[in-house]
């Protein structure tokens, strides 16, 4: 029959006390992991949810610049083919030109502000979150769990 004492001793060697979680730090203090990683899960879920607005709001843009723009492709041939002769090629070809180019330049330019914002809200999403959770500081709790109680 096994010695259940030996086990017993094991365990009362350890330095956490007996049933803490595996990684349990009590020099953290009240802040429980639990804590700690609600608040961090809580702040990627708000990332989460707006990154995915922007791309969904990123892929609408596109998409209707996209369809506008073919329109355009294909309304280009029945023009080139209704025309009456070689200047009037030029001007309906020289036209469409100028207007996608003007439209390519516009939507970039959307596009580059959109992911701008979205840039820009990440990384203040990502600084609010470092300090909803205590790290802004430059705080790391691996540093402070092993440095000794004050």
């Amino acid at each position: 029959m096994p010695d259940t004492r030996q086990h017993q001793r094991n365990f009362s060697n350890s330095p956490h006390p007996i049933g803490s979680p595996p990684g349990f730090m009590p020099e953290l203090g009240a802040m429980s992991a639990f804590d700690m990683w609600g608040s961090v899960i809580s702040s990627m879920q708000a990332w989460t949810r707006q990154m995915t607005q922007y791309g969904t709001t990123l892929q609408r843009e596109w998409l209707s610049f996209v369809e506008k723009r073919l329109k355009h492709d294909a309304a280009l041939g029945q023009q080139l083919a209704g025309s009456k002769g070689p200047d009037e090629i030029m001007r309906t070809y020289s036209e469409f030109m100028r207007t996608a180019f003007e439209d390519y330049q516009r939507k970039f330019t959307t596009v580059a502000k959109l992911s701008g914002s979205m840039t820009s809200d990440a990384l203040g999403m990502m600084q609010a979150g470092e300090a909803e959770t205590g790290r802004a500081d430059g705080a790391d709790y691996r540093t402070s769990a092993s440095s000794p109680a004050a």
